[in-house]
């Protein structure tokens, strides 16, 4: 190895050395090499050894030790190019050595995982989110490339995640992460890292050694369900409820039966359409594989009261015209629909006790109570009460495996 400064001629005419120090090697095809260092002797003294060892690495034909990969990741990006470029790293492991952020997002070389997701057909929320919880975890691990992870790192944080944030009372100011949550984080993680070895960008898979949690364990998120007597309150006085955001009453509790019998999510009812109805002998709701949780067109009965009063209130709507007028995000279904009906449910079933006593015993329970049901702002789930009652007997399975209805909880 030699490193030497280059000279120039100035513009009058004298001999000039170059503030920049270089470096010549023999590479591992017997070819010398001139590569640029940097301004420091020392320094690229210490980088000419480093990439002496590359040379060393790439005749052996061996894996780059731990410490070489971490100086590798730290160069500039030119001159790991140009070390790429005289094959003393491949193309492969340079995109590899690119920080965890380029790989997530991409870059306009190289598309990275959210785009990957996106053509694979996953809807805006779940890739939106997916990629959040990915960056969010390597955030709180303080990894910037892919030889700052490894499986004990990620689930020490997602544990530290599931403790509740106190202040200086004691009081809790943010809620840890459930059980749910966690395996959320989990499922985005192994398939971002699944991802970069299909892709050649890694090795190896350092997140194949995360565990899910079961959730039936998180005693903190038990839900409720909705009973059946709560959905008939929550049904007659949002019938007779006040607009919200462009819904009647009448359309909300429209909306509310379709979900109880179907159990069909905030997405899924979103993306319905007149003609995704079929009311007639046989009425039943289909949703097409694209918004389907299961990612399959799914084929639900519906009763034959609902159909009818659905053929009521479609009239002449086109085929393609949305099946109902919901808010854009799912978060604002429960804020800004359910939640609210649920709470007028429960101040008219107040109103209605028969005695000071029979209220204030009402006012003691959870009926029709939104905490006690435990709805999130992010998903609103009607589990098939009427689906569970009613279908089995006629033949049919209903799409919910929950025995009554329940607002679905996700933490």
């Amino acid at each position: 190895m030699r490193v030497f400064q280059s000279t120039y001629k100035d513009r009058k005419g004298q001999t000039q050395k170059t503030d920049r120090w270089y470096i010549e090697i023999i590479d591992h095809l017997g070819t010398r090499r001139r590569i640029p260092g940097l301004t420091d002797r020392k320094a690229t003294e210490a980088t000419g050894r480093n990439v002496e060892k590359l040379v060393r690495f790439k005749v052996s034909g061996e894996t780059l030790d731990p410490v070489l990969t971490k100086w590798v990741e730290t160069l500039n990006p030119k001159l790991r190019a140009s070390l790429a470029k005289v094959g003393l790293l491949d193309a492969a492991r340079v995109a590899a050595l690119r920080p965890l952020a380029e790989h997530i997002d991409g870059t306009p070389d190289a598309p990275g995982w959210r785009q990957f997701l996106t053509a694979k057909g996953g809807t805006a929320k779940h890739v939106s989110d997916s990629c959040a919880r990915v960056q969010r975890a390597f955030d709180g691990c303080k990894a910037a490339f892919w030889s700052d992870l490894s499986a004990t790192r990620l689930m020490s944080w997602m544990r530290e995640q599931q403790a509740d944030v106190t202040d200086a009372s004691g009081n809790v100011t943010r809620r840890g992460i459930g059980a749910v949550t966690f395996n959320h984080y989990v499922t985005a993680l192994v398939g971002f890292g699944r991802w970069m070895v299909r892709e050649g960008r890694a090795g190896e898979n350092p997140m194949v050694g995360l565990r899910k949690l079961n959730p039936r364990t998180d005693k903190r998120h038990e839900r409720r369900a909705l009973t059946l007597d709560e959905l008939r309150w929550l049904l007659d006085v949002t019938r007779q409820g006040p607009e919200r955001i462009g819904m009647s009453g009448a359309e909300r509790v429209l909306l509310y039966r379709v979900a109880a019998e179907t159990g069909l999510r905030s997405n899924e009812l979103r993306s319905l359409t007149r003609a995704n109805f079929a009311l007639g002998d046989k009425p039943s709701v289909s949703v097409r594989a694209g918004y389907s949780k299961r990612r399959r067109e799914d084929v639900l009965p519906l009763r034959a009261d609902t159909a009818a009063d659905l053929g009521d209130f479609f009239g002449c709507k086109l085929p393609g015209a949305n099946a109902f007028n919901m808010p854009k995000e799912s978060g604002d279904v429960v804020d800004k629909l359910l939640r609210p009906d649920l709470a007028d449910a429960r101040e008219a079933w107040l109103a209605a006790a028969t005695s000071p006593q029979d209220r204030e015993k009402r006012a003691s329970t959870g009926f029709l109570c939104y905490v006690d049901l435990r709805a999130d702002s992010r998903t609103f789930t009607l589990l098939g009460t009427l689906a569970a009652a009613c279908w089995p007997r006629a033949g049919y399975t209903p799409r919910s495996h929950n025995p009554s209805c329940g607002i679905a909880t996700s933490t």
